[in-house]
């Protein structure tokens, strides 16, 4: 990662890498309150590529000690919480965090901008990813045509715009499922109780129904 490497050469030296980076010597969970040290070297660093006004970082979200070798660290500087600190450094790797987190620190980091990543796109599937996660189970999982389609488009334009997630595998299948799910006619709504527990009780009762598929029905609960 490009913040990454800034922050390394920046104080380590110009051939330095994390790879060779030591460990930072303190506790795991950083006091900004704490006096000079070398681990508020790297946060005062990190913050310089912050473009919020007024950062709010979740200082529970990251290993101070792992901040000069491990750029997931790094990225949580930019997240919002990720939960109690014993919780959010166990996440090791960019798979273990929420979208929402991925999309702040595409915000907010300065490294991201104008290169990979457009600002207003990772805004924009931000609001996309919040109004499915917070205002969809509101209004009984239902969203009006016009927002679907906005969702579905903002997704889209960050898939297909940022130059890093063009080459990822991951991304393009994600990119090619939003497109699947725009050609077809979808209805999304709520089921009864009843009607959940008869679609329970025919497959569990398919007799060639694969295995694994008959677990999953089985641990269905309604």
């Amino acid at each position: 990662m490009q913040l990454h490497d800034e922050v390394v050469k920046a104080l380590l030296g110009p051939s330095a890498n994390r790879e060779n980076a030591e460990k930072l010597p303190g506790p795991t969970l950083y006091n900004p309150g704490d006096p000079e040290t070398e681990q508020k070297r790297w946060v005062e660093k990190i913050l310089q590529h912050h473009t919020a006004r007024e950062p709010k970082v979740s200082w529970q979200n990251f290993d101070a000690t792992l901040l000069s070798k491990s750029h997931v660290e790094m990225s949580k500087m930019f997240c919002a919480s990720l939960g109690e600190h014993p919780t959010a450094i166990e996440k090791k790797t960019l798979d273990d965090v929420d979208g929402a987190a991925l999309f702040a620190m595409m915000i907010h980091c300065d490294c991201m901008h104008n290169k990979s990543v457009d600002p207003a796109c990772a805004r924009a599937a931000t609001a996309a990813r919040n109004l499915w996660a917070h205002e969809g189970p509101t209004q009984n999982l239902r969203l009006t045509e016009e927002q679907y389609e906005k969702c579905l488009r903002d997704c889209e334009q960050l898939l297909s715009d940022h130059l890093g997630l063009q080459a990822n595998p991951d991304a393009q299948r994600a990119l090619e499922s939003i497109t699947a799910i725009r050609d077809k006619d979808m209805t999304i709504a709520t089921i009864s109780k009843d009607e959940m527990a008869q679609i329970y009780d025919m497959l569990t009762e398919v007799p060639d129904l694969d295995d694994d598929v008959q677990q999953k029905a089985a641990d269905l609960e309604y």
